[in-house]
């Protein structure tokens, strides 16, 4: 769990690096937000990415076993206590904590919103709510709910700019990304990184609201004083989105910015490395090894028992053996007992060549047993499965898995 922590905090601390110093600035604002989504998700998701390395080793032809002999310890009267480790129950218990806290915020907060479109009235533009408070707020969002203060809104003293840029942020679905980063911050409460990614998340939302009011035509510098009357309130809610002061300088200053398309494409290029060096540094690599004999024996070496080439004897005697020419057409048809004494030596013997020992494991032999997926050919005759009982891994050397085909089967 610790490493996992570890590299997915590293993995999220480049690519937000990555963000602040070649994102943040530029006028890009839809990709950052997508952009901002994705690394968290790709940060979650790297360490559990696993490639598999497949890796030959030797069979073993000798096996050398050694007996243990246990020898009693002394024991005394008073036997020795395994002192017990307390530092995981006390990390546990701290991180539970500090979840059930940053939960219990979490719903007290969104239990406020609840409270507040559900006792204040509200009115209907299209397929949004603007809800009046009493109380003097920064005009947010929340979802698809615009909370207003009363006075001012019937006094018609909120501009019309401030009214476009809560919108924006109800029609953009702000507040389902604002949702997401909560719930990741519940469980990664611990990681100020989350934090950090929290924050540019909310700010790019803010980018997206202030692009949305200027492209309607409305002035630059007008816009920046209303920004700046609006933003002197203390009151800032978690969960929906406002007009924060402490980002006004950084918003001003995207307002004057223009990102060119080569820009964006040159940025998204230098990002296509980063995430390959992420993956190949981040990522696990699980080695699987194969047994692989490194001596070449021939088939000369292993011949059959008497035992088996009598048995293929007396099943080649039930078979017609039939023989083609180049044509491909049948020219001979005999029995087996008409075979010359080179083609039944031929039948009987193993073929001319060389291959490698593969044995199968005690495993593949149980597997094995099972008449209802496999049919068990030894020695080219035909065997009944729970023969292999008989069998050890060494009795064999090579083996070969194919396709039970259903004629195979009757």
């Amino acid at each position: 769990m610790l490493i996992y922590v570890l590299k997915s905090a590293a993995c999220l601390a480049i690519l937000l690096a990555f963000y602040k110093f070649l994102m943040e600035r530029e006028s890009m604002h839809t990709l950052k937000r997508f952009y901002l989504l994705g690394i968290l998700a790709t940060a979650l998701t790297i360490p559990f990415v696993t490639f598999v390395e497949y890796v030959e080793i030797p069979v073993p032809t000798e096996i050398a076993t050694m007996e243990v002999i246990k020898i009693p310890a002394m024991t005394s009267h008073d036997p020795e206590q395994t002192p017990v480790d307390y530092l995981p129950i006390v990390l546990w218990g701290m991180y539970l904590l500090g979840t059930f806290l940053y939960g219990f915020k979490f719903v007290r907060n969104l239990a406020v919103i609840i409270q507040r479109i559900r006792k204040n009235p509200k009115y209907r533009v299209h397929h949004i709510y603007n809800v009046l408070l009493s109380e003097s707020i920064v005009p947010h969002t929340f979802l698809s709910y615009i909370f207003l203060n009363k006075q001012k809104f019937e006094a018609r003293q909120i501009p019309k700019e401030v009214i476009l840029h809560e919108e924006t942020h109800a029609k953009q679905k702000h507040s389902w990304d604002v949702l997401f980063i909560e719930f990741l911050q519940i469980i990664f409460w611990f990681n100020p990184l989350i934090h950090l990614t929290k924050k540019a998340i909310k700010l790019n939302h803010e980018f997206l609201a202030d692009q949305a009011v200027l492209n309607k035509g409305f002035k630059p510098t007008t816009y920046q004083n209303i920004l700046l009357e609006f933003s002197s309130n203390p009151f800032q809610p978690s969960l929906a989105n406002a007009i924060n002061y402490s980002s006004i300088k950084k918003r001003f200053t995207v307002m004057k910015t223009q990102t060119s398309k080569k820009s964006i494409y040159m940025r998204s290029v230098l990002l296509l490395p980063v995430l390959v060096i992420l993956l190949y540094g981040f990522s696990d690599i699980k080695v699987i090894q194969t047994q692989q004999s490194e001596t070449q024996i021939s088939s000369e070496q292993i011949t059959p028992s008497q035992a088996n080439l009598t048995e293929k004897g007396k099943y080649y005697e039930k078979v017609t053996f039939k023989f083609k020419d180049k044509n491909g057409n049948i020219n001979r048809q005999v029995k087996y007992s008409e075979l010359s004494l080179q083609e039944k030596s031929n039948l009987l013997s193993p073929p001319k060549a060389t291959f490698k020992i593969k044995r199968p494991f005690q495993k593949d032999l149980n597997d094995w047993k099972d008449q209802n997926k496999f049919g068990v050919w030894i020695d080219g005759i035909r065997i009944d499965n729970i023969k292999l009982s008989a069998y050890s891994p060494e009795d064999f050397g090579t083996f070969h898995i194919s396709k039970l085909a259903k004629n195979a089967k009757n």
